[in-house]
């Protein structure tokens, strides 16, 4: 087994991943590891906006499934997760559109103080460049660069007229001072090319003495002792590899990997751990609990020809 150590260990190279390990690495006097699964060189369908559809199933997802779902009678439905550097951001359908603000607000009332729409504003608008936006609303100087798309279509432009038409307030920027209306949506493409998180925040600065970046670096289980995780444990090409932390173990995986990893590490509902054998070391009955997504429906219409 090989041994390593960092002060800090970021686990998954998604979006927060990429957003974490360069913040982090920009102070110099301390080392971060960052782990992702997948690639660290995308697939070329990858960066060409047209072809992310054809992306789930690919070496670049996990393609993930669903259990049967009892309200779509018994149906299993794919679920595509980012398998690259990059992650989700980097398979996902580019589209960039903020939350509404009262949901922010919603999260507050909830019970997490400081996370309302105010609060998150300057964060939300750190995190990009919108040309031309409101400053008071938009950031001006992030890395990620977010505009409508470059070309429309006749038909998307009618869908928009018939939405005002019937009564659907026009709204410029939907991630603006009105969240709520119809409007192109913002798509994060630079020069016809998709710019993931990865393309965003890593890969400007891989060059940094003070992080490393492991690819194909599959995280089998955390380190704990006591109270606090002090590393990972990962397999790569086959060799089993152990991280420790001098400061943090982070994980990014996301909302399916970070609650799959703290389980097989004994941490989450006890009676399901217990039922598959893995031994309990926290007794955390929230861990994979409350998963909300939203599927994506595809309609096809085909008119009939009178002649």
């Amino acid at each position: 087994m090989i041994m390593e150590e960092y002060d800090f260990v970021v686990v998954g190279g998604g979006t927060a991943g990429c957003v974490l390990a360069s913040r982090l690495s920009a102070d110099p006097t301390v080392t971060v590891m960052l782990l992702e699964a997948g690639n660290a060189d995308a697939p070329p369908a990858v960066s060409d906006p047209g072809s992310w559809l054809s992306l789930a199933g690919t070496g670049a997802d996990w393609a993930f499934s669903t259990t049967p779902q009892t309200h779509t009678e018994g149906a299993v439905h794919p679920v595509p997760r980012g398998k690259v550097l990059g992650g989700s951001s980097s398979i996902n359908a580019l589209m960039h559109i903020r939350g509404h603000a009262l949901s922010y607000d919603a999260w507050e009332k909830g019970g997490a103080v400081g996370w309302n729409y105010q609060e998150m504003l300057p964060f939300l608008k750190r995190s990009e460049s919108a040309p031309g936006r409101d400053p008071a609303y938009r950031g001006t100087s992030g890395p990620i660069t977010v505009a409508p798309a470059p070309d429309t279509h006749p038909l998307f432009e009618s869908l928009l007229g018939a939405a005002i038409e019937t009564g659907h307030s026009y709204r410029d920027d939907l991630n603006g001072a009105q969240g709520e209306g119809s409007s192109w949506i913002e798509v994060n493409v630079v020069g016809r090319k998709r710019q993931s998180a990865a393309d965003a925040y890593l890969r400007p600065i891989l060059h940094r003495r003070n992080l490393t970046v492991v690819d194909r670096a599959f995280a089998s289980r955390l380190v704990l002792e006591r109270q606090r995780c002090r590393g990972v444990v990962y397999v790569r090409d086959g060799e089993e590899h152990t991280v420790e932390a001098r400061g943090e173990v982070v994980l990014t995986a996301g909302a399916f990997g970070s609650a799959q990893l703290l389980m097989v590490s004994g941490v989450g509902p006890a009676d399901q751990l217990r039922e598959v054998g893995v031994k309990v070391r926290a007794d955390l009955p929230g861990v994979g609990e409350n998963l909300h997504d939203h599927p994506l429906v595809s309609l096809a219409l085909h008119g009939a020809s009178t002649g």
